[in-house]
């Protein structure tokens, strides 16, 4: 999880640096393949802090560079002053003099000011962000972004790389610091970030292990305490979060619905890398105004946490956004389709085969095209001997039409055409039922004289909306032609 001293993700203000008005974190490029539509990229969730004289500030400048803030101004009249302690209690004296040619002072490698490098881009700059950070065998200085300084410990004619060896436990910024106004752990790479939170195991982190299991783990600047039933870490000098309380990469994932128009659903907003310390909420907005009706939210769980709105009622033209709460300018669309459902109901001659219908409008087309299921209760239907299913999506409509052949139909059916979409496979089933009535049709013929005879069409099961008319050939016949009879 930590970055190189020469990671340039961070950007200063002339090359873009975003800060909230609130908090200053910064935003770091981010890449979702998922079909999701995309969001914002992981934000930081410690920003800029003012810097005070005297003030130990935890920082290991093996794994976490420092950031510092200044003026652009290079008059020779400011410099940046620190001071750097290692473990066991050693100090070293670290000096940048902001004038026209900025020098760097190093104490134990440098007896005198040696020039930076590369600092013509800071000409006319109103900011700058210098990152210092070091290694076992050099030490690295950072000006917006460009490499300023990366020095070999073994060029130096002193004990150099004795005296800057080993890892540090903070830094502070005497009162001979005329430059510095603000400070800053630098933001991890959020594009880099695995799925856990944290990058070591901390003091208060415990786990079952089966017997004769190997398990290697990381006390970090600690010792070792081995007890009978315990192995505990003592964290030196600093709690474990405060020493690495570099910022933290929050990242946001959302899942969306698709649904029938007036239907029930549950969207889901879903923070990843939450710390454990801080009391971090995510909120809900509905066409642009703060909800809280049917919003759920769930407890921090190894680092993530989960918020849900009941959506009671679904309809077309409603935005839904979730954000962290305190930051209502970083946040992301939960989008909601709706589409409609019509049904192709038939009435069907007993014995004669029936082909229903399930039409599905303004649904997403997507390659991965919705899924339709026909069942009879709750038995799903497949294409066989009795039954034969054909889907297909209409392009020009958008329109996803399913059919049913009945074969050999005998009574009334309730049918159910069950749709899922493709595009958010968790969104919940949508049904229609499509119904099949059949009836039983009998003729006869009876000669009643020379000039008269009745011809006779008996209908039964006949629904009552149905209708009977009469055809000679293809013309129809009315009037005295036609009489008719319903009973039972």
């Amino acid at each position: 999880d930590d970055e190189s001293p020469d990671d340039d993700d961070d950007k200063s203000p002339d090359d873009g640096d975003y800060e909230s008005p609130d908090d200053g974190d910064d935003e770091s490029p981010d890449d979702n393949p998922s079909v999701e539509p995309s969001g914002p990229p992981p934000i930081t969730m410690h920003g800029w802090f003012n810097v005070s004289a005297l003030e130990d500030v935890p920082c290991n400048l093996d794994t976490t560079p420092l950031q510092i803030k200044t003026d652009g101004q290079l008059t020779g009249e400011k410099e940046i002053n620190l001071e750097v302690a290692f473990f066991g209690g050693s100090k070293k004296a670290l000096t940048i003099n902001l004038e026209t040619s900025p020098k760097i002072q190093i104490s134990g490698c440098t007896e005198t000011p040696i020039p930076l490098t590369n600092i013509s881009h800071l000409v006319g700059a109103e900011v700058v962000v210098w990152t210092v950070s070091k290694s076992e065998t050099s030490l690295t200085v950072i000006s917006n972004s460009v490499e300023s300084l990366k020095y070999d410990f073994s060029t130096s004619t002193a004990n150099c790389s004795t005296h800057w060896k080993g890892n540090t436990t903070h830094v502070t910024f005497t009162t001979s610091d005329t430059a510095s106004h603000e400070r800053r752990l630098k933001p991890q790479n959020c594009t880099s970030i695995p799925g856990d939170w944290h990058t070591h195991f901390r003091s208060d982190k415990s786990f079952p292990v089966s017997s004769g299991t190997v398990v290697g783990v990381t006390c970090v600047h600690g010792d070792w305490n081995i007890g009978d039933s315990s192995i505990v870490c003592n964290t030196n000098l600093y709690s474990d979060f405060e020493y690495n309380k570099a910022p933290w990469c929050l990242e946001m994932d959302t899942f969306g619905s698709e649904v029938i128009e007036g239907s029930r659903t549950t969207l889901t907003c879903k923070l990843k890398n939450v710390p454990r310390e801080g009391n971090y909420r995510v909120s809900w907005k509905v066409n642009k105004t703060k909800t809280t009706d049917g919003v759920e939210m769930g407890d921090v769980v190894d680092g993530q946490m989960h918020s849900t709105i009941d959506v009671k009622i679904s309809s077309a033209g409603l935005g839904y956004w979730c954000y962290v709460e305190g930051y209502e300018d970083w946040g992301r669309e939960v989008v909601l389709n709706t589409f409609t459902m019509k049904d192709d109901s038939k009435d069907s001659r007993v014995g004669d085969t029936a082909v229903l219908g399930c039409f599905v409008e303004e649904i997403t087309v997507h390659p991965n095209s919705p899924k339709v299921v026909w069942k009879m209760g709750d038995n799903v239907l497949t294409t066989g001997s009795d039954y034969k299913i054909t889907t297909q999506m209409e392009p020009k409509n958008s329109q996803l039409q399913s059919f049913l052949q009945v074969k050999n139909p005998s009574g009334d059916y309730n049918f159910s055409c069950e749709v899922t979409s493709g595009l958010y496979p968790t969104s919940p089933t949508a049904t229609k039922v499509v119904l099949l009535d059949t009836y039983k049709m009998s003729t006869e013929c009876v000669i009643r004289n020379k000039d008269q005879s009745v011809v006779a069409c008996q209908v039964e099961d006949i629904a009552e909306e149905m209708k009977i008319r009469w055809y000679k050939e293809e013309s129809e016949l009315t009037g005295a032609l036609q009489s008719f009879e319903q009973g039972d």
